[in-house]
């Protein structure tokens, strides 16, 4: 059995429920995940503890760091934080950093300084990435870099460990903030505007790998599915800057967390700070909690309940699809999986439409809850 696996059955074993989406239908397989996600991060967070790497984080951090500073929460994020994972894939994590005297340009090799120690600690494979985030400075920016926006790291993350909840919540505060109003070390300069765009040009990618199956990286074509053939491919061993076959993924799953991004991240910056603050804190964990969360909270205007269902229905259905890819590939080394061509044909027009309808229901105005303007 492989090294990638036994962590994996060690948390299954804990939490007494296996996400496995070749046993169930793709509803069931949803349902089985959130509980699956909070005991897998427990899991996670007891394994921390038990080999000292809390305290090797907040070591590392300070010996790079000029004046004292202080670890205030380790986080999960991506799947793992949306409660999305299926337990193949292992948890990235980022560590909130609060008054270290850290510059941006110190993100990368600390963060990198992590890694590399928590390989010699210990041969734990539930681990991926690890990324600091300073809390004095730009939370959009992934690893530091302007370039790379990603606001998500911070509304998906999620504490490994419960009690740090309200720092999690801090530094979403915090983000909001440097949404609306700039950050100290970036000119001060708001980043809604920057955000938007580079979500939807986000978005037309991802609308054009559903249709076609198919994305370019660095001039190398990647076949993520193929309907003619009537299967999808996964194949972690191919990478093309930093993208390799992924099922479903880089298709219909993105292009409805982008498209949810874009209708969060709009509503934040048009409301009040306190309440768009509020907003953040309270945002659902999951995707579809996250459509439900924005039509109570008005952040979706003329969206019909029937699209939003659907949508909703959609998302699980291509979210176990993609799981099915992972979970072949990480127990049986299988690349490709047969899919039902018709049925995922329709479904990918129906995402694709109900998405698009879910970006042009954003309000103009500023919502007030229940859905009214």
């Amino acid at each position: 059995m492989s090294r990638e696996i036994r962590d994996v059955q060690y948390c299954q074993h804990i939490t007494h429920s296996s996400p496995d989406p070749r046993t169930r239908d793709y509803v069931e397989h949803f349902e089985a995940l959130a509980p699956f996600n909070a005991a897998f991060r427990a899991c996670a967070d007891s394994f921390l503890d038990a080999n000292d790497l809390t305290d090797l984080v907040a070591n590392v951090v300070r010996k790079s760091s000029p004046i004292p500073g202080s670890v205030v929460a380790l986080a999960c994020l991506g799947s793992d934080g949306r409660d999305e994972n299926a337990a193949c894939s292992p948890l990235d994590i980022i560590a909130l950093v609060m008054d270290s005297g850290l510059e941006q340009r110190d993100i990368v090799p600390v963060s990198r300084e992590i890694a590399r120690k928590f390989k010699e600690q210990c041969e734990s494979t539930l681990f991926g990435e690890f990324e600091v985030k300073l809390l004095d400075r730009p939370l959009c920016y992934f690893e530091g870099d302007p370039h790379k926006i990603w606001p998500d790291r911070i509304t998906d993350a999620q504490p490994l460990a419960l009690i740090d909840q309200d720092s999690v919540n801090y530094a979403r505060r915090i983000l909001v903030q440097q949404l609306k109003y700039g950050a100290e070390g970036d000119g001060d300069s708001p980043f809604g505007k920057k955000l938007i765009d580079k979500l939807s040009e986000r978005i037309k990618s991802f609308r054009r790998t559903c249709k076609t199956g198919k994305q370019t990286s660095k001039s190398n074509e990647i076949v993520h599915f193929d309907l003619d053939a009537g299967c999808a491919h996964f194949d972690e061993s191919i990478s093309r800057n930093g993208i390799g076959p992924s099922s479903f993924k880089q298709s219909a799953l993105r292009l409805v967390q982008s498209s949810v991004n874009k209708v969060l991240f709009k509503g934040l910056l048009r409301e009040p700070l306190e309440r768009a603050q509020e907003l953040a804190i309270q945002l659902p964990a999951n995707t579809v909690q996250r459509l439900d969360f924005f039509k109570t909270e008005g952040l979706v205007g003329d969206l019909p309940e029937q699209q939003k269902t659907r949508l909703q229905d959609n998302y699980k259905y291509f979210l176990w699809q993609y799981h099915r890819s992972e979970w072949s590939y990480a127990t049986e080394r299988l690349t490709t999986i047969t899919v039902d061509a018709k049925e995922v044909k329709e479904r990918m027009d129906d995402l694709i439409q109900d998405s698009s309808r879910l970006a042009i229901s954003i309000p103009t105005a500023v919502s007030r809850p229940g859905g009214t303007s």
